[in-house]
């Protein structure tokens, strides 16, 4: 089973996010996008550069959750780890941020009973893609105003 595991993570020369595939090494973060190609690579310095790789903060890495989509102000957009989202649970508005605990999302929130709660049972299945029932409202790095409202 061959299964393809993206990140997200913000450019620290422009702070654009990228997401791909993630190196790090002794120089740093790197996100590796898909449009590196194969031979597209030049020597500086003694070291090789690979278009299509970007360094990335390594404070604003979050893995892309696997086949799970939610409504954004872009249309329908992947979930990563950092993710700051609200939807409707038990009667209440709940915001909470997505979180990987021992390989499970979950998202937390101080209004939810146990603090936090299982992604997959606020997701809607439509054969192999997971489309969340909220909305996302930012990321816990553009947006650390939102966690006010978590009381994070």
């Amino acid at each position: 089973m061959n299964k393809e595991i993206l990140f997200r993570g913000k450019r620290i020369d422009n702070g654009e996010w990228v997401c791909g595939s993630l190196l790090t090494n002794k120089m740093g973060s790197y996100i590796v996008t898909k449009e590196c190609t194969q031979y597209g690579y030049i020597e500086i310095d003694g070291y090789y550069r690979i278009d299509g790789y970007y360094r990335v903060d390594p404070k604003t890495i979050g893995q892309r959750i696997d086949r799970v989509f939610v409504y954004g102000y872009g249309g329908v957009d992947p979930i990563c780890r950092g993710d700051i989202i609200g939807f409707p649970y038990e009667g209440q508005d709940i915001v909470g941020w997505v979180k990987v605990e021992f390989g499970i999302p979950i998202i937390v929130s101080p209004r939810l009973e146990d603090g936090f709660i299982y992604l997959s049972e606020v997701l809607e299945v439509d054969e192999d893609l997971a489309v969340f029932t909220g909305r996302w409202l930012g990321n816990i790095h553009d947006n650390p105003e939102l966690l006010g409202v978590l009381g994070e």
